[in-house]
């Protein structure tokens, strides 16, 4: 499983040199706005009443539960056409931006419908089968295809337009849905086609009833932290036009840092939350949060350093001078990234403490301090104001619930960094090459070369550490 996330990830992180030097930002932002829209959107448009599919103890459920998730995608797709039509006709009167938004009403739905199929429907049908590897192995394929696609386009026809990488990664979902059909042919029988197909309505209609807290609860959940996510794109395209570019520029960042550090923090938070259980009814969840809260520490505070002081000239080397601005933008979001690297792999602590409704006060109040900070941008018509404050807000909030999930387990998060900070002679050595690397070397290259070494040290100390505390944990 996590073989597969990676793939999804790293592949279009590594292609990126070559898809940045063949794309301008601008040419970059309006594919960057249909993957928002996308991501956005297909997060809810089954309703979340895939969620139920792993875990219904019935054949006759699960059935109506897929039948019912697909109609909702195919419905929610089409109520989206319809708005976008209505919108281009009747609100829109700048030509270019029409072209763009004519072309985005017939991309957006079958997007949304091949996202929510691989990424959610499709998913949870398989968790059920336990056919992890198969999630897996359409993944890796989907990253590769997403990823190499534009740039054979390029090279081999000469062509490059939003509209290739649009077509690209609609591709790449349909082969991974492909690639999940042929793994599965010998498995499935004729009677699957004929259960999904042949229905009465009065039994999907029961189902629609009997799950009605998903929709009610776990989609607006769902949606409020989706939507914090990619909310400064949404902000930059609709009131910073003469800056569209930073649309693209945001992304890009985004899926060459925040995407990784989500991927490797989730990770850990998944190890903590399958351990926690035993943890508390052995009397030691406390020691167990001091622990990963050390690790997660560990690898963040090298990573803030660089971010910091070496990103616009890392982001140069490998993206080209054209997108050198994405590491400025990485030296703004890095407190926030810095905050939520150590806090959200522990945020499943008010759930292992049954308090789960502060997950969805949480996403609130986040998503609000998002809007807020976006807004004061806006007023000011100051886009690098906005992301100073988003970055900020999200920083703060991200601090004050972490300090609260700490308190929960009767820990203080000032002990907790005396603790960690046993390790100053190291964390001293790493943040002075650091500063070192920043004052005296000038050439990117150069700075991204001996970026790399240190995070090879920075990698293995992790794993030490990581060992470290797992025997410690074992002998105890």
């Amino acid at each position: 499983m996590v073989g597969g996330s990676l793939g999804t990830y790293l592949f279009p992180i590594i292609f990126s040199p070559l898809l940045t030097r063949i794309y301008t930002p601008d040419e970059f932002s309006v594919y960057t706005i249909y993957l928002t829209i996308i991501n956005v959107v297909s997060i809810i448009a089954a309703l979340k009443y895939e969620l139920a599919i792993p875990l219904v103890n019935t054949s006759k459920e699960r059935y109506d539960l897929l039948r019912l998730s697909i109609i909702n995608c195919i419905l929610f797709s089409l109520l989206v056409f319809i708005i976008l039509s209505i919108y281009i006709n009747y609100f829109v009167f700048d030509q270019i931006n029409s072209n763009y938004l004519f072309d985005l009403q017939y991309f957006v739905p079958s997007g949304i419908i091949l996202t929510s199929l691989f990424y959610h429907i499709i998913y949870n049908t398989l968790l059920y089968q336990k056919k992890f590897n198969f999630i897996s192995i359409s993944k890796v394929v989907f990253g590769f295809l997403y990823a190499t696609l534009p740039i054979f386009i390029f090279k081999y026809y000469g062509l490059k337009d939003y509209k290739y990488l649009i077509y690209s990664h609609q591709i790449a979902l349909g082969s991974g849905l492909a690639i999940i059909l042929i793994l599965s042919f010998r498995q499935i029988h004729s009677s699957f086609f004929y259960n999904i197909l042949i229905f009465r309505m009065q039994d999907v209609m029961a189902v629609f009833k009997k799950y009605k807290k998903y929709p009610i609860f776990s989609a607006p959940s769902q949606l409020i932290n989706t939507l914090g996510i990619w909310l400064p794109i949404i902000a930059i395209w609709t009131f910073f036009d003469s800056n569209a570019k930073y649309a693209s520029l945001y992304l890009l960042s985004h899926r060459a840092v925040n995407m990784p550090v989500m991927l490797l923090g989730h990770s850990l938070g998944k190890i903590f939350y399958s351990e926690a259980a035993d943890s508390l009814n052995e009397g030691v969840l406390s020691k167990s949060i001091s622990n990963y809260f050390k690790i997660l520490f560990h690898l963040a505070l090298p990573f803030i350093f660089i971010c910091l002081f070496l990103a616009p000239s890392i982001f140069t080397a490998v993206f080209s001078e054209e997108w050198s601005e994405v590491g400025y933008i990485v030296q703004i979001l890095s407190p926030w990234l810095f905050v939520t690297f150590i806090a959200a792999p522990l945020s499943s602590i008010p759930t292992i403490y049954y308090k789960q409704e502060l997950e969805l006060k949480f996403n609130s109040i986040i998503l609000i301090g998002r809007f807020v900070s976006l807004g004061i941008g806006v007023y000011y018509d100051n886009l690098f104001l906005a992301l100073i404050l988003y970055s900020a807000s999200n920083c703060l909030i991200w601090v004050i619930y972490l300090v609260y999930m700490l308190k929960l387990s009767n820990l203080s998060i000032a002990s907790l960094l005396i603790e960690c900070i046993r390790n100053k002679v190291e964390y001293s050595i790493l943040v002075s090459l650091i500063i070192l690397i920043y004052c005296f070397v000038k050439t990117p290259i150069y700075t991204l070369i001996l970026t790399c070494l240190l995070l090879i040290y920075i990698a293995y100390s992790f794993i030490n550490m990581a060992r470290q505390n797992f025997y410690e944990s074992r002998l105890k």
